[in-house]
């Protein structure tokens, strides 16, 4: 029997994320498919300050969309998901996905960050993109990695 996985959900003041029961029901998704549980707080942030934190930890001097910082993985995954409101918007306008299926994709993206995937290495990357599509489709929600 499968036990009950509690991750907890901390918002900034930010109005610009989806309503906190949709994310937090994405947060529990995830930590049931890994079988761990998520204390994330997300943090919404400016281009020019999301730039910086990006090029401090990442040697990339623009602004991205989401950078995940893991503070501890004992017993349950902590971490914080930084968003960059201004790149989120554009990316939402650039890719023609609906404002919840974007966000949920980038939730699943920041998360299985903090669960220790990467795709910086192209067998790494294939691994984390099929990961993101089953727990998408698991949603209901479009991958950007399939073809129509």
């Amino acid at each position: 029997m499968k036990k009950m996985m509690t991750s907890k959900l901390q918002l900034d003041s930010s109005e610009d994320y989806p309503p906190a029961e949709m994310i937090n029901s994405w947060v529990q998704h995830v930590g049931g498919y890994l079988d761990c549980i998520f204390n994330i707080e997300c943090v919404s942030m400016g281009a020019q300050e999301m730039a910086s934190l990006n090029g401090r930890y990442r040697n990339k001097y623009k602004p991205t969309n989401i950078l995940s910082f893991l503070q501890s993985d004992e017993s349950e995954i902590v971490g914080s998901l930084v968003f960059c409101q201004a790149v989120v918007d554009q990316e939402i306008k650039e890719t023609g996905m609906s404002y919840d299926n974007y966000w949920c994709h980038l939730i699943i993206h920041g998360l299985l960050h903090l669960a220790g995937y990467d795709h910086e290495v192209e067998d790494e990357r294939l691994e984390m993109e099929a990961l993101e599509t089953v727990l998408l489709k698991q949603l209901n929600m479009v991958s950007p990695y399939e073809e129509d």
